[in-house]
């Protein structure tokens, strides 16, 4: 299957990203009408994902340096025709703290990208990929 290099044929996959990311649940579905469907629709998620890094990376005129992503930690998986999507990995081992186990809980995803001080080409990258991200309202 080929895929498009075009980051602006993947509106569909950046506007369900978008609003699984954006409903702060720790999971979210998405049903298609059947497998196929499904599977090609993951690849292309991978690949958008694939393709806002590599606008990101362009843009921040950084060479060797990735910026972030809202969705670097997102998990996709897929069984049959639907599709869990994991806005951000959970914690799943326990803290010792003085010598007692103590559970890891995420208290909320991630609000904001960190920011690099004093570089405006990675601020005008990040700017634009938490504008992607968005998709502008979406």
């Amino acid at each position: 299957m080929t895929l498009s290099t075009n980051i602006n044929s993947y509106a569909d996959v950046a506007s369900v990203l978008s609003q699984a990311f954006a409903s702060g649940q720790p999971s979210v579905r998405y049903i298609l009408p059947n497998k196929g469907m499904a599977t090609k629709w993951v690849a292309r998620a991978y690949n958008y994902r694939k393709l806002l890094m590599q606008q990101l990376r362009l843009a921040s005129g950084n060479k060797g340096f990735q910026p972030p992503t809202p969705y670097d930690n997102m998990i996709l998986r897929r069984k049959d025709n639907i599709i869990e999507i994991v806005p951000y990995r959970q914690p799943e081992g326990q803290l010792e703290i003085g010598g007692e186990l103590q559970s890891v809980t995420l208290n909320a995803q991630p609000a904001t990208l960190p920011l690099p001080i004093g570089d405006e080409g990675m601020d005008r990258a990040i700017a634009q990929a938490l504008d992607l991200a968005s998709l502008k309202g979406v």
